[in-house]
């Protein structure tokens, strides 16, 4: 539709996690691609990791004609599971936009509810306990498939890694397909997303050496 939410335009945080309840931030950027001024509904709710579903919000909202806006909005879950490497426990928001009772345009995304931090004392810190990362690198490709990405592939690689005693991913050297995340995101590894793996330095004439430090 015209009137649609941006490609990849759910951003999901969790701000704040206590053991009073979790924060999550839920950012959508929608685009009106017509050229008219459009009023619509706009709903999000969320699903947790049984399939239960939680209420979320329904709000009657206007974007001008060929604008693009970010809605952010924030959630409170009184109870809640926390993702880790050991029970990946995966929530989803749904956003929908309608016209009247029809929906228009409708986009699901998967997220845990975690907190992260560095401690030079303690390491990684994952939901406040420390995580000893054992990590691997993994290049985007898949042997004879090639650089196309394929779903049970993805998982395969990721399945394999996590059987062998891993918890950890670096991608190398680009930023790996959104498959092969969620699959992380659904067995239980961290991951460390690396857009390249060249600096200031060069290892050939084109490198991004050229664009790093703007």
């Amino acid at each position: 539709n015209p009137l649609h939410v941006d490609l990849w335009g759910i951003f999901v945080s969790t701000p704040s996690v206590t053991s009073e309840k979790a924060t999550v931030a839920v950012d959508v950027t929608l685009v009106n691609h017509t050229a008219e001024n459009k009023e619509f509904t706009f709903k999000i709710e969320f699903k947790d990791p049984v399939g239960k579903t939680i209420p979320g919000m329904t709000d009657d909202k206007k974007l001008e004609a060929g604008k693009k806006f970010t809605f952010k909005q924030e959630f409170a879950f009184p109870e809640y599971r926390l993702w880790s490497v050991e029970n990946p426990e995966l929530y989803t928001v749904t956003v929908q936009l309608l016209d009247g009772k029809k929906v228009i345009d409708e986009v699901t995304q998967n997220f845990g509810i975690r907190t992260t931090e560095f401690s030079a004392e303690k390491g990684f810190l994952l939901n406040g306990e420390s995580v000893e990362l054992k990590g691997g690198c993994l290049h985007h490709d898949n042997g004879a498939l090639g650089s196309a990405t394929f779903q049970t592939a993805e998982y395969r690689r990721v399945k394999i890694m996590k059987e062998n005693g891993f918890n950890a991913i670096r991608t190398s050297h680009n930023p790996p397909s959104e498959t092969f995340l969620d699959a992380c995101d659904k067995l239980g590894m961290l991951v460390m997303d690396e857009s390249f793996d060249q600096w200031q330095l060069p290892k050939n004439p084109q490198d991004y050496n050229l664009y790093f430090d703007e």
